[in-house]
């Protein structure tokens, strides 16, 4: 996974996703969209699972199938994203000029695979094992945030959209904050075969599992459905996020900051914004996401 990525690979990577994804659909009419109201006095709690994947990643499948299943028990509550890496969903904006995924060597310097970090509260290796996301989940949905999101998504004109992000807090915050925001896709298909995901599991692959859902399937799932793919991170610093400055993290306040995204070539239908508030570290054990918010492109989400 952590395999340096071919510079002109990766250019002709992303030409060709952006030419799988080149019709353009209709979105919301922002006149019907809320408005986004006054900071609450409390906040949901809500989770970010960064999941590290690979259509070459054999055993991904059965882990896709997990994350979908903690999402739908938390409705509106969970919020995945999936990071790859080495294949040709990769987001380039998140990728150095050593080829590494930034988040994925800062959160993942182990290289495991597959693996996923919930709010970025890792402590060792095993956080970020999928057979602890459910313990994980549910211990953070037991907290109490101290600060909130509300995403407005309607600015759109031709191929530009603006992100409002408002940050409202119910508690004074010291220490430094970044707020960050991925552009994801919720589901991305393509019926050509360089998009297929490796199935393991397969009665023909190499782990062959009659338990599994997938070992009556093919070894490369073509058409496969690759849900809350990230896209590019839209915000200012990339992705070691904007700092919040201090002055504006006090109780009761709405901090609120604008990113500016192209939308050229890319297709609009199911395109989704993530962003989230994090309490940045010196490393990748220091850092926690306080919380988390979503909106699909075109429309608002007000604070819970």
């Amino acid at each position: 996974m952590k395999t340096k990525f071919v510079r002109y690979l990766l250019t002709a990577c992303l030409f060709t996703f952006l030419a799988c994804n080149n019709d353009v659909a209709e979105i919301d009419d922002p006149a019907m969209a809320p408005s986004i109201t006054q900071v609450p006095t409390t906040f949901d709690q809500k989770i970010l699972l960064e999941t590290y994947t690979s259509s070459n990643c054999g055993v991904c499948p059965e882990n896709d199938l997990l994350r979908d299943s903690l999402a739908s028990e938390n409705p509106g509550r969970v919020y995945p994203v999936a990071i790859h890496l080495n294949d040709l969903l990769v987001d380039l904006s998140s990728t150095g000029m050593s080829g590494f995924n930034y988040m994925d060597s800062l959160f993942n310097p182990g290289g495991l695979s597959p693996a996923g970090a919930v709010n970025r509260k890792i402590s060792g290796t095993s956080d970020l094992s999928p057979s602890n996301w459910r313990s994980n989940i549910n211990s953070s949905l037991g907290t109490i945030p101290r600060c909130g999101l509300a995403i407005d998504a309607t600015n759109i004109t031709g191929n530009t959209l603006k992100v409002v992000v408002h940050t409202g807090f119910s508690a004074t915050l010291s220490g430094e904050y970044r707020i960050h925001a991925y552009l994801i896709r919720s589901v991305f298909r393509s019926p050509d075969t360089a998009y297929a995901q490796l199935n393991d599991f397969s009665i023909d692959g190499p782990t062959p599992d009659s338990n599994s859902v997938f070992y009556l399937q093919a070894p490369f799932l073509i058409n496969y459905a690759y849900k809350n793919v990230l896209v590019k991170v839209i915000n200012d610093n990339g992705p070691e996020g904007d700092i919040i400055p201090a002055g504006s993290t006090y109780r009761g306040n709405d901090y609120s900051k604008t990113f500016t995204v192209d939308l050229t070539g890319i297709n609009t239908a199911g395109l989704q914004i993530v962003a989230f508030v994090d309490k940045y570290g010196s490393n990748g054990t220091s850092h926690r996401v306080e919380n988390v918010q979503l909106v699909a492109v075109g429309d608002v989400k007000n604070w819970n």
